[in-house]
């Protein structure tokens, strides 16, 4: 009898050990997915800090860029007021004109429209369109008025239709 006890000890020494052994491979795996998962994090937390400092150093490259073009716009303002191009001496007169001119008026309004050093016209828009008699014709049908009937004004032949927008910007003293 007493040697079927020794076979038992043995045989629980064998499962203790593979308790054991068992305890220590599983607490190893934990250890090792834990560690893993720490690495993975580190590497995405990485990989997000160079995301972060490469767009960090766009914004950089953008301000330095921003910071150059309103050194240059400051430069150009203080050289136009050393010039005389304050906004204060200056005013403005929009211009929107839709008539019908005979071509002489026409030519008068263009060579008013230049630029000199004491005026500036902006344009916006500039339409013309040539006017046929048979349109004066048809006018003068469609509002029953006949050319013995209008005032010396209404009987002038006008050559051009004309639309003209901007504006002036004269110089005050």
């Amino acid at each position: 009898m007493h040697w079927q006890g020794e076979v038992i000890i043995a045989s629980n020494k064998n499962h203790i050990a593979a308790v054991i052994f068992s305890a220590g491979f599983i607490g190893a795996f934990y250890f090792f997915l834990t560690s893993y998962n720490a690495y993975e994090a580190g590497k995405a937390h990485i990989d997000n800090l160079r995301v972060r400092t490469r767009l960090m150093s766009q914004q950089k490259q953008q301000a330095e860029q921003k910071m150059i073009l309103v050194n240059e716009a400051n430069q150009f303002v203080e050289k136009a007021v050393s010039k005389g191009l304050d906004r204060e001496r200056w005013e403005n007169y929009a211009v929107n004109i839709s008539d019908q001119v005979a071509f002489e008026d026409f030519m008068k309004l263009l060579s008013q429209c230049a630029t000199s050093y004491s005026h500036y016209f902006s344009p916006v828009s500039l339409q013309t369109k040539l006017i046929h008699e048979d349109t004066v014709k048809a006018r003068q049908k469609k509002t029953g008025k006949s050319s013995k009937n209008q005032n010396p004004d209404e009987n002038q032949a006008y050559d051009i239709d004309l639309v003209l927008k901007g504006a002036f910007l004269v110089r005050t003293k």
